[in-house]
């Protein structure tokens, strides 16, 4: 193990559970649950209008137009550029205030992780760089808020639309469906064991991100010391 496991802010309390995590992690969603809420509607939305819609233009298209029923095909027409401006209007909803919920959840996050800091001892700053501490607070806690407001958003609109969609091909054609459901567990794996490699490289980047943070801290902390004695030089060889 590296020894920049030891200096994380996790360490001063052991590592903690999968459950311990989320508990606290999700109360940040309760100051604001109704924006919450409002978000994953239009997510509902935006998948329904999603799958409504091939299933719509394959009504037009295959039995409308060709049997001549031109009132409905028109009819189908106009409410598909219908539910598409109005998708365009919900995606422009969870962009926008979906960015405000992890703003406001990122504020808080930032108050109470300072606020710890200052509670914790001597001994917890003498084994962990400022450098390391500061990338924490921010380049860390941001990617922490981005979960926080795409990871729910996203999870939601996946799984709306892929169990939607299987049962849409069930009903069109069930055999192909069969095919597909034999495909998804070796996706699954496939994408698992690709998320393994990516969360380490994912954290080999944090670590190295955290060092350089460290470094230019400590070079510009001791910015007069190094240009009293002309080291300008080596402090960028350093870096």
């Amino acid at each position: 193990m590296s020894n920049h496991k030891k200096d994380t802010i996790s360490e001063a309390k052991g590592r903690p559970s999968l459950f311990s995590f989320i508990r606290p992690f999700a109360s940040y969603y309760r100051p604001h649950w109704r924006l919450f809420a409002l978000d994953m509607v239009c997510a509902l939305l935006i998948a329904a209008i999603d799958l409504l819609f091939p299933l719509a233009s394959r009504a037009a298209m295959q039995r409308y137009l060709p049997e001549k029923y031109y009132t409905a095909f028109f009819a189908v027409m106009g409410a598909l550029i219908a539910a598409y401006i109005l998708r365009a209007g919900l995606q422009y909803f969870v962009s926008y205030w979906g960015h405000v919920l992890g703003v406001n959840m990122e504020a808080d996050m930032r108050r109470d992780l300072f606020s710890h800091l200052q509670t914790l001892p001597f001994s917890f700053y003498d084994k962990n760089r400022t450098g390391h501490l500061m990338s924490r607070v921010i380049n860390d806690l941001f990617e922490i808020v981005e979960l926080a407001h795409h990871g729910p958003e996203d999870l939601f609109i996946s799984t709306v639309t892929l169990i939607g969609a299987l049962i849409v091909l069930i009903t069109i054609q069930w055999k192909l469906a069969l095919i597909v459901f034999v495909m998804v567990p070796l996706i699954v794996m496939f994408t698992a064991k690709r998320r393994r490699k990516m969360s380490q490289a994912s954290k080999k980047v944090k670590e190295r991100t955290a060092n350089i943070n460290s470094d230019i801290e400590s070079s510009i902390s001791g910015i007069r010391a190094a240009k009293a004695f002309n080291n300008e030089h080596y402090e960028l060889e350093r870096f």
